[in-house]
């Protein structure tokens, strides 16, 4: 599965780094919030120049389906856009759907590559996945060492971690643990991440300059609370609101502000010491399911805290009753048909990445209770989240 068994950094040679000053950096396509957002960050510097894998059939309806979104988002400076040079193409496709020309002159323009395009679908099946999430990610390699090696810089996740393999609690997951499970994993979708994962893990190993960064679940930024809706942990907040309840669960809820997550990896991947490595990027001060519930009682939101299995009959019945409602049918999948989780959770470590972080001057703090406030105001403005009645 591996273009990394096949493809090598010719021998000797120098690892390479984001460069200086002016570079050229080649960001994969769209992939949900934090994609858009790391095309925007690099918008915003004008010593680089950022090519875009766009998803329309042509340079003009690519720029039009990404103001689109930005719109959507509710980010602002869509004047950015017109800086990004959009080439039209596809993860799922040879080449990533590039011409041939397209192809040779990108490999020998390109300085840095940024994946953060993805496929991202809760319900999919892995075979349905499999080309734009796996296969993409043998192109983006193909690409890292073709007619120049240059440095790959990859947005991974911890939904990859399976732990239905975990006997005890207190076991822990760092940047060095050799992920081998995937059967656990609850949808097509991680299995389609994990695999991904484990062919960039192969390909660090083989000498490709490679780093994964894998992130904790994003809150809207620090500033003014922008998030998609549609990130799983802000439908359960809108299931939240909806059944009136919150599921009462141990397992944390480990977030970082969106802008302050971009701001951590293309830090690290600037870093003048950066090797392929894989970096877990997390605050470490989780906040819990009950604070979250507090938050909207705050905002004037009656929530009682009830037992998973009677959250989930409360959803039923709230999507059974408005079946217009996409954010509530589409959360029901997701969740175990009893309401349960795991035994045990694995705890993840991000001790090393966070101490380099430090070392590079940002003290990395996870989403307190002032952004989880603003991230639901922003829902509520958007109207993805109802008003509170009582407030």
């Amino acid at each position: 599965m591996s273009i990394a068994d096949v493809v090598l950094t010719p021998p000797g040679a120098v690892t390479p780094r984001w460069p200086a000053g002016e570079a050229v950096v080649f960001h994969s396509g769209p992939g949900g919030m934090l994609s858009h957002w790391i095309l925007r960050r690099l918008l915003q510097e004008r010593d680089l120049k950022v090519i875009y894998l766009g998803a329309g059939s042509d340079a003009a309806s690519s720029r039009r389906i990404l103001a689109e979104d930005w719109s959507a988002l509710g980010f602002g400076r869509l004047d950015l856009i017109e800086r990004v040079e959009i080439l039209p193409g596809a993860l799922d496709q040879p080449q990533l759907g590039l011409s041939a020309g397209d192809w040779e002159d990108l490999a020998r323009r390109a300085d840095v590559l940024v994946h953060a395009g993805a496929r991202i679908n809760m319900t999919e099946p892995y075979r349905k996945l499999r080309a734009a999430n796996v296969l993409g990610v043998r192109e983006m390699l193909r690409l890292c060492v073709h007619r120049k090696p240059k440095p790959m810089h990859a947005v991974g996740s911890f939904a990859i971690i399976d732990h239905s393999m975990a006997d005890q609690e207190g076991l822990r997951v760092n940047e060095d643990t050799d992920l081998t499970s995937f059967q656990g994993l609850e949808n097509g979708y991680r299995k389609s991440r994990w695999a991904a994962d484990a062919v960039m893990r192969r390909a660090i190993g083989r000498g490709l300059p490679v780093t994964i960064h894998r992130m904790t679940p994003i809150s809207g930024d620090s500033v003014e609370g922008i998030i998609d809706p549609g990130e799983i942990a802000w439908r359960v907040v809108r299931g939240m609101v909806a059944s009136g309840a919150a599921p009462r669960s141990s397992r944390p809820l480990d977030l970082l502000p969106v802008d302050r997550v971009v701001e951590a990896m293309l830090t690290l991947a600037r870093d003048p010491e950066a090797a392929p490595v894989v970096h877990h990027i997390t605050g470490g001060e989780p906040l819990s399911w009950e604070t979250v519930a507090d938050v909207l009682r705050s905002l004037g939101y009656r929530i009682e805290t009830v037992q998973p299995p009677l959250w989930i009959e409360r959803l039923k019945a709230r999507a059974a009753a408005d079946p217009s409602d996409d954010s509530l049918g589409g959360l029901l999948p997701l969740a175990n048909a009893d309401g349960r989780d795991h035994r045990h959770l694995f705890t993840v470590d991000g001790v090393r990445t966070k101490a380099r972080l430090a070392a590079l001057g940002m003290d990395l703090k996870s989403t307190d209770r002032e952004v989880l406030r603003k991230t639901v105001e922003y829902l509520i403005r958007g109207g993805f989240v109802p008003k509170p009645v009582y407030a």
